[in-house]
């Protein structure tokens, strides 16, 4: 799932795989909970 960088230092995320995709989406989901939670707390 991760990768070199072509160019630089580093590794990023493959996108050609799904589970590349489920993983942003998983970090995407859970930002939105928590912001969700955040707000309607208060």
């Amino acid at each position: 799932m991760w990768v070199e960088k072509r160019f630089g230092v580093g590794y990023t995320l493959n996108f050609a795989r799904p589970t590349a995709w489920l993983l942003i989406g998983g970090i995407l989901a859970a930002t939105a909970v928590l912001l969700i939670w955040v707000f309607t707390a208060g």
